[in-house]
């Protein structure tokens, strides 16, 4: 080898695959293993969506370094264009496009499109403005870029906390499919390298590592529907927590650095681990006992804008109302197995020939290939924007909120991560609405469904602080009241042990009970503010 006659040039190996969408029935995607080279190299990530040219060529296949009869197909890399255009691969004609107009000036527009969220699920109640909060979810706001380089998150997260049996999954399953680019996840089967990326050795027979996208990754523009979320290991939930708030993940892994976009909303559902919550009360009860038996760390559920508990309490009127249409829903069906042999036709197929269906009592409803165009098309052409009066009345309502602290709760019942919450759902509306400003009634929408959730979550008195710090104000405050009960007991003494009794019959008479103080002495256990020296006793750290 001549060295003045060699040229080092730098190369990748690349797997693309066929679009998950295009690929009908249970197939796999097809794979093509490709080759860049040069300028090309190092060019495309994980994740991303491309058209690409390629030449084919063929090299001997090796087993264990002997070369054999058998030929492998790969592609050498010419030029990859990166997509540019939100949702291309949903295709809308102008006589589509004309139809989405006509839909947007409906009086009705936000019932139609309520009620076309999960049609089979009766939305009483409760999950009326659940299902609401969904459309809102599927249009979105607006993601904006700022001249120091920040970023503002236009995706709305949605978590839904549920007894079972309240059709958590079904609108999870439902929503990964009606989203363009949806994704759907079971919590307990998935990895925190499914989540966001692995890396694998590849199959190149070069020793090196590549990286395959997760779940998160793939999702990118879409949504993400991810079920069982309690279920996750804590270290994969862990990795959740940048992916949802700054929407991109890091890679150091296999000696990879590489950084991924993650630009999707989350839709997560979550079981209390006992089955059912023990907690029957109506709003306004102390909400923490829930969080924890959820068991989901106070950081993740903050990256949630809407936080949604669903809990199976006998409403007599609602209840005939869901079993009625259940069982109209079972009988309106047609045979899995007449559709398979041909005998029936399958009610999907008509779907997509039609734009507005009837449901079950007799309300419009899109079919979901007109949902998803229309979806399509407005993130694809509308970035509404907030008027002044629209401003206006969201920081009235901040200002308005924040007041109503007195300061001595420490109650915190409003933050300015709500303010985007709320601007994101303004925008979300007037997108719906296939308008570039978010008026003042856009804004009024949110600021109703930003106290519905808040009043059914903790009833009048919210506190932003239970779901920051996973514990109620008074269960804040018996922190400091157990502590100062410690030092009067001590009577200013060092080494001075505190019968426990004694702290618990001094904080009976301040109306706190058992569990709230054993939680305030282990939290200021836990911040060495006090120690134990033996069972039942205590001492303050000198």
């Amino acid at each position: 080898m001549i060295q003045e006659n060699v040229s080092l040039v730098d190369n990748q190996w690349i797997e693309i695959q066929e679009l998950p969408e295009n690929v009908t029935g249970g197939a796999q995607p097809a794979r093509a293993t490709v080759l860049a080279e040069a300028d090309l190299a190092n060019l495309l990530l994980p994740g991303m969506r491309v058209t690409v040219n390629l030449v084919p060529f063929i090299r001997t296949e090796k087993t264990r370094g002997s070369k054999t009869p058998m030929f492998n197909i790969y592609h050498t890399l010419v030029s990859a264009e990166q997509e540019n255009i939100p949702f291309n691969e949903i295709e809308i004609s102008e006589e589509d496009q004309e139809l989405i107009i006509e839909i947007s000036r409906r009086a009705d527009l936000l019932e139609l499109m309520t009620n076309s969220i999960a049609p089979s699920i009766f939305g009483a109640g409760k999950l009326q403005m659940v299902k609401r909060s969904l459309v809102m979810q599927l249009f979105s706001g607006v993601s904006r870029k700022y001249s120091d380089g920040t970023r503002a998150r236009g995706d709305i997260h949605i978590l839904l906390m549920g007894d079972p049996g309240v059709a958590k999954s079904q609108l999870l399953s439902y929503m990964a499919q009606i989203s363009p680019r949806g994704k759907y996840a079971s919590g307990g089967g998935i990895s925190g390298a499914g989540l966001t990326a692995a890396a694998v050795r590849d199959a190149f027979n070069d020793g090196r590592f590549s990286l395959e996208a997760g779940i998160l990754v793939l999702a990118d523009s879409g949504l993400a529907a991810i079920d069982e979320f309690d279920k996750m290991n804590p270290d994969d939930r862990a990795k959740m927590h940048e992916a949802m708030e700054q929407q991109k993940i890091h890679i150091s892994k296999g000696g990879i650095n590489a950084t991924m976009r993650t630009r999707c909303a989350v839709l997560a559902a979550a079981n209390p681990r006992l089955g059912r919550f023990s907690q029957r009360a109506q709003a306004g009860l102390d909400i923490s006992p829930m969080f924890e038996e959820v068991d989901l760390p106070p950081a993740l559920m903050s990256r949630f804008d809407i936080i949604w508990l669903i809990r199976d309490d006998v409403i007599q009127e609602q209840d005939k109302q869901i079993a009625e249409h259940i069982l109209t829903n079972r009988s309106s069906g047609v045979s899995e197995t007449l559709i398979e042999e041909g005998r029936e036709v399958d009610p999907r197929v008509i779907d997509d020939e039609s734009t507005i269906k009837k449901g079950y009592s007799g309300e419009d409803q899109l079919t979901i290939p007109m949902f998803q165009k229309y979806v399509a098309w407005a993130k694809r052409n509308i970035h509404p924007v907030l008027t002044d009066e629209a401003r206006d009345e969201i920081v009235a309502f901040y200002l308005d909120t924040r007041n109503k602290s007195d300061g001595d709760d420490n109650s915190v019942p409003i933050t300015a991560r709500a303010l985007e919450g709320l601007v994101r759902l303004a925008e979300a509306n007037a997108r719906m609405r296939l308008s570039e400003k978010a008026s003042i009634e856009d804004a009024k929408r949110a600021l109703a469904m930003f106290r519905n959730w808040r009043y059914e979550l903790m009833g009048d008195e919210f506190d932003e602080g239970t779901i920051l710090t996973g514990r109620s104000v008074k269960r804040r405050s018996a922190d400091q009241t157990v502590l100062e009960v410690i030092r009067q007991l001590a009577g200013g003494k060092r080494d001075f042990d505190i019968n426990e009794m004694d702290i618990l019959n001094e904080m009976s008479r301040r109306e706190f009970n058992e569990y709230e103080v054993e939680e305030a002495l282990k939290q200021l256990s836990q911040r060495s503010q006090i120690y134990t020296p033996g069972a039942g006793r205590w001492r303050l750290v000198n």
